[in-house]
């Protein structure tokens, strides 16, 4: 009977993770250019950022986050800045971590799942945020959007992606590139096959090195999402 409790309890653990929700209290809101009105229309709207990420089943590994907003000269950004934990987001068995393993075939490269799921959750956001009765606010679709994962050590990268409307749908589109921070250097790294990233959801990392032997962004990429360590 005491064994029967004690896997219950790890059961129970083990689903309660496996469900575990990002929360309000788990996102910070921060605006830079916007009007107070628009600032309280995003924070009052987290709630739909929100509730796609708890559809998606969006591990809250990646809490806490922050979405970030900037505004000048009629341009600018809406970024979410979230925690990644390899270990966490592609843990065996996990969706992200099949979806990784079938799309090996396109070559050497990490799944962008979870980037995707965010970049969903990021575009239902800034659709309802613009909505006004039939009005619809251009400059907040124009926004750039970006996805900034961070590891333990303090190195980054970032996803990029527009949105845009296609037969009655809002819709977003991947950025061919990402920007990597490592230790304090930056890298632009295009993808080598795009068509891998805009409908598989996978981004394919080149060559390492270039043919003076030199370690390229690419190198460093891999070490970010761990490839060598698979």
């Amino acid at each position: 009977m005491k064994l029967l409790l004690i896997i219950l309890t790890m059961l129970f653990v083990s689903i309660t993770k496996l469900n575990a929700q990002i929360l309000e209290e788990d996102i910070e809101l921060q605006t830079n250019g916007i009007s107070v009105e628009y600032e309280n229309k995003f924070q009052e709207n987290i709630d739909i950022f929100l509730a796609v990420l708890s559809d998606f089943g969006v591990t809250d590994a990646i809490k806490p986050i922050i979405i970030e907003i900037s505004y000048e000269d009629r341009q600018g950004y809406i970024a979410i800045r979230a925690k990644y934990k390899h270990e966490d987001i592609f843990a065996r068995g996990t969706e992200y971590y099949n979806h990784n393993l079938s799309s090996k075939y396109f070559g050497d490269g990490i799944s962008v799942g979870l980037i995707d799921h965010i970049f969903t959750a990021l575009t239902r956001y800034k659709r309802t945020v613009a909505t006004d009765g039939l009005d619809f606010n251009q400059d907040i679709s124009d926004l750039t959007n970006i996805i900034r994962l961070t590891n333990n050590e303090g190195n980054w990268v970032n996803f990029y992606s527009y949105n845009y409307a296609q037969s009655g749908y809002y819709r977003f589109n991947y950025y061919n590139h990402v920007l990597l921070n490592h230790n304090n250097e930056r890298y632009t790294i295009e993808t080598v096959n795009f068509r891998a990233l805009s409908e598989f959801k996978y981004f394919v990392i080149g060559a390492a090195s270039g043919l003076d032997g030199k370690k390229s962004g690419n190198y460093y990429l891999r070490r970010f999402f761990q490839l060598d360590d698979e």
